[in-house]
This record gives structure tokens, C-alpha cells and sequence, in this order.
């Protein structure tokens, strides 16, 4: 769900995951429906309906334990 072309103009893969961030999908993603309550989702977001009406479809039925949104 992170951005990866904003974090990768900032960080590179390495310095990213010595962070602790370890995954990266899209709202539009699909391939993952495990829930993953252990892990913390941070958006990265462009006020668009899309984006917001896909954000309020995932927090409906959240995958993670905790969300951070931003835009």
C-alpha cells in the first residue's frame, strides 16, 4: 500500500526494509486477503474518489491492525 515510487526516490530497497517496512501493495491489490493484524499499514494517498472510495472498501474489511492515512 506505500507509495513505492515516492519512498523509492527517498530510499533505496535496503534502507527501506532496515526501517522495518516489508511490504508494499496497491489499494487495487488483490493478491493478499490474509489478515495481517500484526503489521501496521501507513497510506500514501492523492485525495481522489477512487483512492477513497477503494481506502473505505479495505477499512471495511481491514487486513491490518492499525492504519496511518495520509495525502
Amino acid at each position: 500500500w506505500v507509495c513505492w515510487v515516492c519512498l523509492g526516490g527517498v530510499f533505496s530497497q535496503s534502507e527501506i526494509l532496515q526501517r522495518e517496512v516489508y511490504l508494499f501493495e496497491q489499494l487495487t491489490s488483490t493478491s493478499s486477503s490474509d489478515s495481517m493484524y500484526h503489521m501496521k499499514c501507513i497510506t500514501f494517498l492523492r485525495p481522489t474518489r477512487e483512492n477513497i472510495s477503494l481506502l473505505c472498501k479495505e477499512l471495511r474489511n481491514p487486513r491490518y491492525g492499525y492504519y496511518y492515512i495520509c495525502k
